[in-house]
């Protein structure tokens, strides 16, 4: 039985910002352990530990916190703020969907060293920073309605955690969970007291399993995952949480700190056996492993005694903590997060210094248990593995982790797709385009992010899209190709390598797999500095190479290799790529890594790889009404492209033309017209029935994604949809609306009634020297219009338009459209209009006509969208640049123009300041409109233009690396002097005024508390700096000797401020700040000093002339301060 589903993972770790790092550390055997944050050898402690890097920053902004709020407040919840919103992102879930559902937050955490700091500073924060109130100020911002905790089992606080949410899962007090673990090593003080129990390594190595063993070493981390009560509730699932739990052994004998064989195995029993998860189904055990000689052997045989039994080969056991060190409270939530990462990547990293076991762990001589000591890949469609994790208090917990698998996916499915990006910086925009052009061809992840918190948060400075364009595949018949593979050896010093090289092509098809290149045809592997090697390669067809990895086994007299480059030549393609490196693979030069992935240079022209295209600005928008202008149907000749049919809710709405058409025993399909790209004559029948149909899909589409436009404009036959928009016509009668105007047209046009129709650019003002038989139709903007020519007078006409600077194309041949109806044929559309509208309705404010202008609103023939309006419409000339003058300046416009070519149809606004977006009819052009609608600040909903998928698997990238902060301030961290009493007890709460200057009358009492304030600030006398003491007030009747006995300098460091307070009151307030460089005056010592300052100066008063004295500098600043006042 499935207890959780593991949806979010994020985190940080020892050298690892994200999730993404901490694997890459993990696989290339990085010792992510480094120096201590106070000065080596202190107390006698351990020389290193595990940091996160740069911990002084946070995104203040982005959280609403200010710049003091965001420096006193707890390290921790800084932390945490960040990567829980990173676990969100990785989700898929949004915070909208959390908060308004029931969903948990626990927190497991043990330390919280910087509280003893924060809490004795005066500051002016709001925060109260204790570890008990952590959670709670966390959940301030996230704002989750679930029940909230926090835990602390000490190391085993991740799984205790754990195993209350899953337990609040079961029993539906919540839907999501939230689990949270963090720890921070920040004073030496807690270090002290386990040095003293011996439990840490005194080099600081995490020999863990190993025989060298000698303690454990304590680390930073922080980790968030995200759990879902069931499926439906999750967009992804890295895995589910098949069962767990925990028990105390903490009353033993030996003492709480010493770990029990017998109780870890019996809690092991209780979860594995016939009826519950089969041992020999294991494919991995995650342990506690901390390094030390105690707790790795009876851990490793309390492993054995119960999970070893009946397994036909030994079980793998690891440690992430040989890695990373020991990060306590977040320890068992990292080693969840690296089972996951194995999971994902399909192998399980190395455990470091592991090289001859422990002597006391029976079950690895007996071969029972194997420590993976090399990268492990990971056999089978579902792994199972389970994780220990064991408090010094004597909590034992363990879970079990299943990988979550769907079904073999479907052929993938060509098109266009939409990504909508909101992210914080460049580097973001960066990150997600780069992840996109990786995996492009995975539509279901594209869709993941598209629904994610990547894509919908309004806090993010930079707004933007990403289109995807996945061309159809057409499969090659080779099944084995011939791959000439050249290998060029570099020409520094030691270049070349005795290792044993392999190759991994990687194509658009399918990967060849590890090739080990000795057994190539050509058997060669020499691989000698400055000189090329050449490989035959028979293996199946990659198609197109992507990228390739190439690397070697490190064995050898010499195995450092230095690679130049390699080129790949495909017999199938007759192409060869180009993939550069110039880098050291080996262990002792570089990164130390000895396995590398080389991209190709240049593409081949055959290519069928997706395009991936990025869009973005920075977010400087603010809220503009946007209006919808849905372009004259009346002049198109041609259905609008048939890859519109990738969008379903279009495909949907026009299968729902289908079956109304039919329902009227119409023989017509909108979906085969558009498939087949029909031709017809503008304005006839079937063309108004088809153009319609798609008309009111493309506005269904906008519908769905979220698009609320706050007015729309009908030009000419489009009114017939915009009538759909503002629910005065339904879908049925819109159809039938269209098929009885273009009925009457067709009849007009079998009369021969029709005239020639051009598209005519003139600036209006010269409209009127055409003379009165250019029956004008439709104004489309200010130089654009569209004419009706008699014949006769047709090239006369069309001259005077050339003579005027104007240029005109003919659009048809014959057209009735827009001009006087004979009435016969009028009262017959009208008795036909109003069997389809018996009921007119009124047409709403947000509907503006471009042929019933809203100046004439009174009448109810124009108000009233029914027969008359309709029969009016086909007789008024179309003015859509005066409509679309008439909107504010401010508005935005959506220019819906289904015509392929829109010439006579494409507005551009008369008025500055207005902006437009134009709408073509393909999937790209109406992707690419809601992207930039997207970027201007409206809210989109993109989801409904993926194919449904269940939710993701295992085999779904992590989203958590993507997210980028503005982490531009760096924050001072406490420094570990300040957690010590000694140093405490030397310093003082406050600064007093010293009786022995005050015992001396001769100084001026400003002139005491000037100097005074100035060491008070600075923390005494003797450790002046320069400071600039502003807006100081002081108390005229406090301001004699006899009254600053005992007086109190308090300093406000936070709010940068001072206060001088005796018996009497406050005698002085004021206001500090230290300048960034050192100021001229008064560090100068003795300066001529005007005598006669505040006496009037006439103008004839020279410089030379006025009285002045010198200030002698006598080696104190008393004395001088006060002779100079």
């Amino acid at each position: 039985m499935v207890k959780a589903y593991i949806s979010g993972v994020a985190g940080r770790f020892p050298k690892s910002n994200n999730v993404q790092e901490f694997w890459q550390n993990l696989v290339d055997g990085v010792d992510m352990l480094g120096p201590t944050r106070w000065p080596p050898g202190l107390h006698g402690l351990p020389p290193r530990s595990g940091s996160i890097p740069d911990l002084g920053t946070f995104d203040a902004e982005f959280f609403g916190y200010s710049e003091t709020e965001a420096r006193h407040c707890n390290l921790l919840l800084r932390l945490l703020l960040e990567v829980t919103y990173e676990s969100v992102v990785d989700s898929g879930l949004t915070l909208s969907s959390l908060r308004a559902d029931k969903t948990g937050l626990y927190l497991a955490c043990t330390f919280s060293d910087a509280d003893v700091i924060t809490n004795s500073a005066a500051t002016d924060s709001e925060h109260i920073n204790l570890r008990s109130t952590l959670v709670q100020q966390l959940n301030t911002w996230y704002r989750f309605q679930g029940p909230v905790m926090t835990v602390d089992t000490a190391c085993s606080s991740s799984v205790s955690a754990l195993q209350m949410a899953v337990t609040d899962l079961i029993t539906g007090r919540c839907n999501y969970a939230v689990v949270t673990g963090v720890n921070l090593i920040l004073s030496p003080n807690c270090s002290q007291s386990f040095n003293r129990l011996g439990m840490l390594s005194p080099n600081g190595e995490s020999h863990v399993f190993d025989i060298s063993a000698n303690g454990y070493v304590r680390s930073d981390g922080v980790a968030v995952v995200i759990l879902a009560r069931n499926p439906e509730r999750c967009e992804r699932i890295y895995a589910t949480i098949a069962d767990i739990a925990v028990n105390c052994d903490g009353y033993k004998e030996e003492g709480i700190v010493y770990p029990s064989r017998s109780s870890q195995s019996n809690l092991l029993r209780s979860l594995y056996g016939e009826k519950l998860i089969p041992t020999s189904s294991l494919a991995y055990v995650e342990a506690h492993g901390t390094g030390t000689q105690a707790g790795d052997r009876l851990e490793l045989n309390a492993i054995m005694d119960a999970l070893c039994d009946g397994r036909d080969e030994p079980l793998l056991v690891g440690s992430v903590k040989s890695n990373m060190g020991h990060c306590e409270a977040a320890s068992g939530l990292s080693a969840v997060v690296k089972c996951i990462l194995s999971i994902y990547h399909g192998m399980v990293p190395a455990c470091l210094h592991y090289k001859t076991p422990n002597a006391g762990i029976e079950g690895i001589p007996l071969g029972k248990i194997k420590v993976v000591d090399t990268c492990h890949k990971l056999k089978g469609r579902i792994s199972i593995m389970g994780i220990n994790s064991f408090g010094f208090g004597g909590v034992n917990g363990h879970l079990i982790l299943m990988s979550y698998k769907n079904p073999p996916d479907e052929p993938k499915r060509s098109g266009t797709y939409l990504v909508p990006i909101t992210v914080r910086n460049e580097e973001g925009v960066a990150r997600i385009q780069t992840f996109l052009e990786k995996h492009s061809e995975n539509i279901a992840l594209m869709r993941l992010i598209s629904r994610s918190m990547l894509s919908c948060d309004p806090r993010q400075q930079i707004r933007g899209y990403a289109t995807v364009n996945l061309p159809e595949i057409v499969c090659r018949p080779s099944a084995t190709v011939t791959y000439t593979v050249k290998v060029t050896t570099g020409s520094a010093f030691g270049a070349g390598t005795d290792a044993n090289v392999f190759i991994d092509l990687q194509g658009d098809l399918q990967k060849s797999g590890k090739i080990d290149l000795k057994k190539s045809e050509t058997q060669k592997n020499d691989f000698e500095r400055g000189k090329t090697d050449e490989f035959l390669l028979k293996t199946k067809d990659v198609g197109h190479l992507q990228r390739i990895v190439i690397g070697h086994d490190n064995k050898g007299h010499a195995a450092s290799w230095f690679l130049g480059h390699v080129t790949v030549h495909s017999s199938s393609l007759d192409f060869t790529w180009t993939l550069p490196c110039g880098r050291w693979l080996a262990k002792d030069e570089d990164d130390g890594r000895i396995v590398r992935e080389l991209l190709p240079l240049d593409k081949c022209p055959f290519s069928q790889e997706p395009c991936v295209s990025v869009h973005w600005s920075p977010r400087n928008y603010h809220h503009q009404p946007l209006w919808l202008l849905v372009q004259d149907i009346a002049w198109c000749t041609n259905m609008p492209h048939a890859d519109l049919l990738q969008i379903d809710v279009f495909k949907r709405s026009l299968q729902e033309s289908d079956k109304i058409l039919r329902s009227m025993e119409i023989e017509l399909s909108v979906t085969e017209s558009l498939e087949k790209g029909a031709a017809f004559k503008p304005a006839n029948k079937v063309g108004l029935v088809c153009l319609t149909a798609v008309n009111i899909g493309l506005v269904e589409v906008l519908k769905a994604s979220g698009i609320r436009p706050d007015g729309y404009i009908g030009s000419g036959l489009s009114e017939i949809t915009v009538a759909y928009l503002d629910a005065c016509l339904g879908h049925k009668q819109c159809l039938q609306v269209a098929l009885a105007v273009g009925e009457t047209l067709d009849s007009l046009l079998s009369q021969g009634t029709g005239n020639p129709v051009y598209s005519i650019s003139l600036h209006s003002d010269f409209v009127h020297k055409l003379g009165p038989k250019t029956n004008i139709l439709a104004y489309m903007n200010n130089t654009v219009m569209l004419a009706a020519l008699p014949t006769r007078d047709r090239n006369y006409i069309l001259k005077q338009v050339e003579q005027a600077g104007g240029v005109y194309s003919e659009l048809t041949e014959d057209a009735t459209l827009y001009t006087r109806l004979p009435e016969q044929i009028s009262s017959i559309l009208e008795k036909k209009l109003r069997s389809i509208i018996p009921s007119p309705k009124k047409r709403t404010p947000m509907f503006r006509s471009c042929s019933h202008p809203d100046s004439n609103s009174h009448s109810g023939a124009r108000q009233a969208v029914g027969a008359p309006y309709f029969s009016s419409l086909l007789q008024r000339a179309v003015n859509q640049h005066q409509c679309v003058g008439g909107l504010p300046k401010e508005a935005r416009l959506l220019s819906l123009c289904i015509a392929k070519n829109c010439t006579q149809t494409e507005v551009n606004c008369s008025r500055s300041g207005q902006t437009e977006i134009h709408c073509h009819p393909k999937t790209q052009s109406v992707l690419q409109t809601l992207g930039e609608l997207h970027k201007l600040g409206h809210t989109i909903h993109v989801g409904h233009l993926y194919p449904p998928s269940s939710p993701l698997d295992c085999s779904t990238p992590p989203l958590s690396p993507l997210v980028t902060w503005d982490h531009s301030i760096n924050r001072p961290l406490p420094d570990w002097c300040q957690f010590s009493d000694r140093v405490k007890n030397r310093q003082k709460d406050v600064y007093r005024l010293p009786e022995a200057d005050l015992e001396r009358s001769l100084y001026d009492p400003l002139a005491l508390l000037i100097v005074h304030a100035w060491a008070a600030v600075c923390g005494s006398k003797d450790s002046l700096q320069s400071t600039v003491l502003h807006s100081l007030v002081i108390t005229p009747e406090l301001m004699m000797q006899e009254c600053l006995h005992g007086a109190l300098i308090h300093v406000h460091q936070a709010k940068m401020a001072f206060s001088i307070q005796a018996e009497g009151g406050v005698v002085m307030t004021g206001q500090f700040e230290r300048p960034g460089s050192d100021v001229d005056l008064p560090l100068v010592p003795g300066y001529d000093v005007d005598q006669n300052e505040n006496v009037a100066k006439t103008q004839d008063d020279c410089e030379h002339e006025v009285e002045t004295e010198e200030v002698v500098w006598e080696d104190s600043w008393l004395e001088f301060i006060n002779a100079v006042l």
